[in-house]
């Protein structure tokens, strides 16, 4: 069976929406825990940050918006609860985000551990996620252009550093009230500085690269392909959960020819087609890397951040009149 024929048998298993594969090695829970209670800060946040209202919810744990008592500034604070055994996804997003700083990663202010919770205070970005502005939008492909340019420069980075961030999708880019782009959750990270290639199967199944649920070593580049599938949801204003079939949708696309459309049923450009070609390759070897991505001719713009302001009010806007 070749790979194409793989890549479509595999599309007739259903998923729900909240669907992720993990199968991550354990390490013992004492060790795990020793870990954290070395990187976490001490003393109770309850005296420093008083909690509002829930702006995120996942898997792992909730996040608030808090406002710190001392400074009365605004943070995102992310409650994880600690089950046994303490799981390495829970250590990952706490170094990664310690260690690694960068403009377009989410900036790591302090960290706790109550009781059996652990506390990650970050920086509050108050004009939400790319999932909103993508279902309460549409996107023009120079507006396009500078949300990828800014998730590539999270990613290239990440990369530089023997970093593969794995689930690589709208939710987890999020925006400033400036227009300001920020890649966040850090916990199913993997870090490559031992190994050439990866077996871990990680991510959220829709944006999961092929390599991945073929069970073939990956690298990087599984990163490059998520993006690919977050650029059609930019594209199409659809994200993957709305169709069974989506997963798979660009690759049936390029076999038949037919044509990318935009949310308000336009053609997409030629660079824009070329661009998600880069991305959305079969063959690793082929695929593009984040550094060459970023040089792509469909990134050459002068558009700033700034383009980006008008879509986050409209998104707001759209979500307070439907609430």
């Amino acid at each position: 069976m070749d790979q194409i024929d793989r890549f479509f048998l595999l599309g007739q298993c259903k998923v729900n929406e909240h669907s992720s594969i993990k199968c991550i090695k354990k390490s013992p829970d004492e060790e795990n825990m020793q870990k954290l209670t070395k990187i976490v800060n001490p003393g109770d946040p309850h005296t420093t940050y008083v909690l509002q209202e829930i702006i995120g919810k996942g898997g792992f744990g909730i996040v608030y918006k808090a406002r710190n008592e001392h400074t009365k500034k605004m943070v995102g604070i992310k409650i994880i609860k600690l089950k046994k055994p303490v799981k390495e996804e829970v250590l990952n997003e706490v170094i990664v985000m310690r260690e690694n700083r960068h403009p377009n990663l989410v900036n790591f202010l302090d960290s706790h551990v109550v009781e059996d919770n652990l506390w990650i205070v970050m920086e509050f970005l108050g004009g939400g996620t790319l999932c909103d502005i993508i279902i309460n939008t549409v996107m023009r492909e120079r507006q396009i252009a500078v949300v990828c340019r800014e998730i590539l420069q999270a990613i290239a980075f990440l990369h530089s550093r023997g970093i593969i961030h794995c689930d690589i999708k709208s939710s987890n880019v999020v925006f400033g009230m400036d227009g300001s782009v920020k890649l966040i959750d850090f916990m199913t990270c993997k870090h490559i500085e031992t190994v050439k290639k990866c077996l871990s199967v990680m991510g959220t199944v829709y944006w999961m690269a092929p390599e991945i649920l073929y069970g073939i070593p990956y690298d990087t580049k599984v990163d490059i392909w998520s993006l690919g599938i977050v650029v059609t949801e930019m594209v199409s204003g659809e994200l993957p959960f709305l169709s069974e079939t989506y997963f798979f949708d660009y690759q049936w696309m390029q076999l038949t020819n037919k044509e990318l459309r935009t949310k308000d049923n336009k053609t997409i450009s030629l660079v824009l087609q070329d661009f998600l070609n880069e991305c959305l390759e079969l063959n690793t070897d082929k695929r593009s890397s984040a550094e060459n991505l970023l040089m792509h001719p469909f990134l050459q713009t002068d558009e700033n951040i700034s383009l980006i302001k008008n879509l986050i009010r409209l998104a707001k806007r759209k979500t307070r009149i439907r609430n």
